[in-house]
């Protein structure tokens, strides 16, 4: 995703604006400013975390499919469930965390209603030959979930599919036999950081 789509930079600009045509307050202008080259340094740093290729990823690993920190860990019967938060500043991509097949999809669309309250808009199942994952994708806006895949498109680890909505989370389901590696509360980099181990 280029950096000036993202909701932070459409944001920051629109009030950057704003100040211009009513308050041209050059303090406020200025702090701005410098919020928005601090957005553009953090994205090209989290950007050159994205230049990954297959050889680098070992098998048996599940890799994290956004950039944030593991806001919860539950385990569920014999379900590990992984609650990933992503930080306002951070690039949107969803990668696979996996290689394997999208075996089931599903899109919700988010009313009015359901507005300032984080509600289900898409589910993803992806599955190889030992196991599935499930992810759900949940979002505090309305927004609408975009995703160029299909039932049966296979993907490869690292592959990006899709964009997180501003400040949604990623539910991550896992078998229990799993090895988890992350922690509550630990930081995490889109295809890079292997959030558990099955072999």
């Amino acid at each position: 995703m280029n950096w000036f789509k993202s909701a932070s930079f459409i944001a920051l600009t629109f009030l950057i604006l704003l100040n211009l045509i009513t308050l041209n307050n050059p303090i406020v202008y200025l702090l701005l400013l410098l919020c928005l080259v601090r957005l553009l340094f953090k994205y090209l740093y989290y950007q050159k975390n994205y230049q990954i290729t297959s050889a680098e990823f070992q098998s048996g690993f599940v890799y994290s499919p956004i950039s944030g920190i593991v806001d919860s860990v539950v385990f569920d019967n014999d379900r590990i469930k992984i609650m990933l938060k992503q930080h306002w500043y951070e690039a949107t991509s969803i990668c696979f965390p996996i290689s394997g097949e999208v075996t089931k999809i599903e899109y919700n669309k988010k009313t009015a209603a359901d507005y300032f309250s984080y509600t289900e808009i898409s589910k993803l199942f992806i599955g190889n030959q030992k196991f599935n994952v499930f992810m759900r994708l949940i979002s505090p806006i309305i927004a609408e979930s975009k995703s160029v895949l299909r039932k049966g498109d296979i993907g490869n680890t690292g592959a990006i599919f899709s964009q997180m909505p501003f400040c949604g989370k990623l539910e991550m389901t896992l078998p229990s036999y799993f090895k988890l590696i992350v922690r509550n509360g630990e930081k995490v980099i889109i295809g890079k950081t292997p959030m558990a181990s099955w072999e």
